[in-house]
């Protein structure tokens, strides 16, 4: 995707078919939701629908950060 890594690692086969649910977070969310500690190694826990639309917590664990990339228009805060 072109995005630049800053921190940790990025995604690998290990990784994609491993057990373990991982993330690679923007710096945005790096500083808004763990200011002051490392965010390799922290877990995240994201609320999203499963395959049946049913709504389910799920928790990573935070392997890298990218620089903050915009997605929609170029002047819209990031989130």
């Amino acid at each position: 995707m072109g995005i630049r890594l800053l921190r940790g690692g990025g995604f690998t086969a290990a990784d994609i078919h491993g057990r373990r649910s991982i993330a690679v977070v923007n710096q945005t969310l790096a500083q808004r939701h763990l200011a002051g500690l490392d965010p390799i190694g922290q877990v995240v826990t994201f609320r999203m629908r499963d395959d049946a639309g049913h709504s389910v917590q799920r928790a990573f664990d935070i392997v890298g950060v990218v620089a903050d990339a915009k997605n929609q228009g170029l002047t819209d805060p990031v989130d």
